[in-house]
């Protein structure tokens, strides 16, 4: 007989299959059932060489997922033309390695017919993990396992699987790190840290969380302890000096490091990238649009704010939220400037501003999750994946 919390992880990832199902369905639809055309390849990102047999080059700018396609051919790569295709900023698309790696596998070293289906399975195989994984975090809060739900509707990852980025694969690890970490298995945890790290820059977060934590401890003469058992330094350590180590590589590749390869820094001072973000939404008609889904982010951030003192969840966690929360802060107008990209910027604070919420027992879940219904709705919408 199939127990009550098999039941519940059954229901789950079905329902996260379902839904990615439906809106990755909708996608290929609108691109004519051309897997090709979800990477969103534009024609300024093209050098006039041949380009892989089938590929769909549709808009003049296209989007981030190009690159991830690019890369997938052939992640290896130390030209910053290939395939016919341009990297615009080589360091900072090649740090974001490991999702590309992994359709490369999938799909048989890169082939060309192949890759568009790997990144798109990679990522449906990425949401059915997120909800088995969130149903083990909502019940070790002594929640229903149906608050993984939560997990599920991350707006982020919605955006990555509609368009071939990589915040899926992020946040799966992002999640297998604070699992691991809660059950003091700390040798995995590293692991999916570093596995986390080289997905997307951005849940470093999680290491410097537990890295406070451990600090922390330590000044006030103590251990710090997770699942009875002491948490050594190098878990938090070593995925930072690898991706230390990965940006040394990088720098030495390309002529520069990941992080200082945009045109203009992705951070600066708080709250003036989101003015400027604000005045551009208006020049472009896009007020009430990134309003709507800037206030659905915010709406999370700012309960998990207020619910972090009563919240149970262990202190790395919440020093983990704290630092999201003011990296969120310092993102400038080329984050800010459309739900596209600051949606998926976002998605470690939403995810840890959900661990705090569940840890919460006066946290008001089920409103929230209806209204999630509403956001994947919406954005579904809006991303063109629907009609």
């Amino acid at each position: 007989m199939v127990s009550s919390h098999r039941r519940v992880t059954l229901a789950v990832v079905a329902i996260a299959l379902l839904g990615s199902g439906l809106f990755i369905t909708g996608r290929l639809a609108w691109a004519n059932w051309n897997p090709s055309a979800v990477a969103d390849v534009g024609r300024q990102f093209t050098t006039g060489d041949p380009l892989p047999e089938g590929l769909i080059v549709r808009r003049s700018v296209g989007f981030d997922g190009q690159f991830f396609y690019r890369l997938a051919l052939n992640p290896f790569t130390t030209s910053r033309s290939e395939f016919g295709l341009r990297l615009d900023q080589p360091a900072r698309r090649q740090q974001r390695i490991l999702y590309p790696i992994v359709a490369w596998v999938v799909s048989g070293g890169g082939r060309a017919a192949a890759v568009p289906w790997a990144l798109i399975a990679i990522n449906l195989a990425g949401f059915a993990l997120i909800g088995a994984l969130g149903v083990e975090l909502a019940r070790s809060a002594g929640r229903s396992g149906f608050g993984a739900l939560l997990f599920v509707a991350t707006p982020g990852i919605l955006i990555a699987l509609g368009f071939d980025t990589g915040e899926v694969v992020a946040v799966a690890l992002a999640l297998s790190t604070l699992l691991l970490l809660r059950r003091g298995r700390f040798a995995g945890a590293a692991l999916a840290a570093t596995l986390a790290l080289f997905a997307r820059e951005t849940t470093l977060v999680i290491p410097i969380g537990l890295l406070y934590a451990i600090a922390w401890s330590r000044f006030r003469h103590r251990r710090y302890e997770l699942a009875q058992q002491p948490v050594p330094l190098l878990v938090g350590l070593l995925p930072v000096v690898l991706y230390a180590g990965w940006q040394g590589v990088l720098w030495a590749r390309w002529g520069k490091p990941a992080f200082t390869s945009t045109d203009g820094s992705d951070l600066g001072a708080p709250f003036v990238g989101l003015a400027r973000a604000v005045r551009i939404w208006s020049q472009r008609g896009q007020t009430v649009d990134n309003t709507f889904f800037l206030a659905a982010i915010a709406l999370v951030v700012i309960l998990a704010v207020v619910s972090i003192r009563r919240s149970t969840a262990p202190l790395h966690e919440k020093a983990a939220f704290a630092t999201a929360v003011v990296l969120a802060l310092l993102y400038q107008w080329t984050v800010m400037v459309h739900f596209a990209t600051y949606l998926r910027a976002l998605s470690e604070a939403y995810i840890l501003g959900i661990i705090i919420l569940l840890e919460d027992r006066r946290s008001p879940l089920m409103p929230l999750a209806i209204g999630w219904v509403e956001v994947w709705g919406y954005l579904a919408v809006k991303s063109r994946v629907v009609g």
